[in-house]
């Protein structure tokens, strides 16, 4: 799989900002959308109001729906819905429609990490053995190493036969025991400690041991941890499609043809709906669904406020290189750039739904952008444009 880098980096993402085309590079490896060659930077005027520079995206990317927020310290310079939340019903995107957000869950799990780590309750370098003597390589694998995807264990979405499952059977249950099998049966990726591979069993295996070291199932862990503390009361995991018990939920859509969405691609004339696609196929490491307020609690918590220490922030921000130029990866962070201009957050894509929550220490600013699409024949990765444009339409941070 590592032939993906070279392509991702040459010309695949070709006139990408490098954060962004880092994180072309984690899609395509794990098996995520493609199709960037014909992409480009999304057109920025800082002389147009937000609101309006971010109509214009909307429509130049042909997204149904998307809500944003952007944030100058605790300032809430925009937060609203663009859009259709249900093309059918034409009802509008608000700025509070809920979403399914993907892997942005991997940072509540850093989050719940970090505090059990700085309580005492756990060791992060600890080894995985400790909790889970049977899984393979146990005793060498830390719980550090799976929080930043240097564990190895196989990504089970990079198996022909799983994505083809995953195609064929949409809206089938999946339990954690059932992806972590599909994974550690197959071959890992590397010995632990040896590489970087982005990974959901990695996730899975982390969230195990946590549970294991404080024995409270997840869900607990998560409300005492992070949901309560921080005055989240819009998040929720899901395990069948992001709408189920939640009409005012934004519907997902997946281009495709005549048959039917193209599986894990951004191909195709035509959307379809594809709002039923169980998020049990990625349990903790992607089933949450949230709202852009919401969101915007977690960053004023998590990255401005005191739901960590100074010390387990310090923790969080050390990075691993990842092989891409300009990306590299925390303690269930995605750290872009450098110097005045690093960003820290995550992006999550699911079918039917592209989500970024990003955050730049230098000048205290943050945007979360929620899409209810995949991706779409302008960008593969339309939320994540949509970030780095309003990075852009921010003044640039001095230094």
């Amino acid at each position: 799989m590592n032939f993906f880098l070279p392509i991702a980096l040459g010309t695949r993402a070709q006139g990408l900002p490098v954060w962004v085309r880092a994180w072309v590079w984690v899609l395509v490896w794990v098996g995520g959308v493609t199709g960037c060659a014909r992409e480009a930077p999304l057109p920025v005027n800082p002389d147009l109001p937000l609101a309006t520079a971010v109509d214009g995206w909307q429509e130049e990317l042909g997204v149904p729906g998307l809500a944003v927020g952007v944030y100058d310290g605790k300032e809430v310079l925009l937060e609203r819905g663009f859009g259709v939340a249900d093309r059918e019903t034409r009802r509008p995107m608000e700025a509070a429609t809920p979403f399914c957000v993907g892997s942005i869950a991997k940072l509540f799990v850093g989050t719940v990490a970090l505090r059990l780590a700085t309580r005492g309750v756990l060791d992060l370098d600890a080894s995985l053995a400790t909790w889970l003597p049977d899984v393979p390589a146990a005793d060498q694998a830390t719980l550090r190493m799976l929080a930043t995807h240097q564990a190895g264990y196989r990504n089970y979405i990079t198996l022909a036969a799983v994505k083809d499952t995953f195609a064929t059977a949409p809206a089938q249950r999946w339990t954690r025991d059932d992806l972590l099998a599909l994974s550690l049966e197959a071959d890992p990726h590397f010995a632990p400690g040896a590489g970087w591979t982005y990974s959901n069993a990695n996730t899975l295996l982390l969230v195990e041991a946590l549970e294991r070291a404080t024995a409270l199932p997840w869900d607990s862990l998560l409300a005492r941890e992070v949901l309560r503390p921080a005055e989240m009361t819009e998040t929720v995991r899901v395990a069948e499609g992001c709408t189920a018990g939640a009409p005012t939920a934004a519907r997902g859509y997946q281009l495709g043809g005549a048959d039917g969405p193209t599986p894990w691609e951004a191909e195709g004339d035509s959307l379809h709906d594809v709002s039923s696609d169980a998020l049990s196929k990625w349990d903790v490491a992607g089933d949450l669904r949230s709202t852009v307020p919401d969101l915007r609690r977690f960053l004023n918590a998590a990255f401005r406020g005191d739901l960590l220490a100074p010390g387990a922030r310090a923790l969080r921000d050390a990075t691993v290189a990842t092989g891409s130029d300009g990306y590299r990866y925390g303690l269930a962070l995605e750290v872009w750039g450098d110097g005045a201009a690093q960003t820290l957050g995550h992006c999550g894509t699911v079918p039917g739904y592209n989500a970024c929550l990003a955050y730049r220490p230098h000048d205290d600013t943050a945007v979360v952008v929620l899409t209810n699409v995949y991706g779409t024949e302008r960008s593969s990765m339309p939320a994540l444009a949509v970030t780095d444009a309003l990075f852009r339409w921010l003044p640039a941070p001095a230094g």
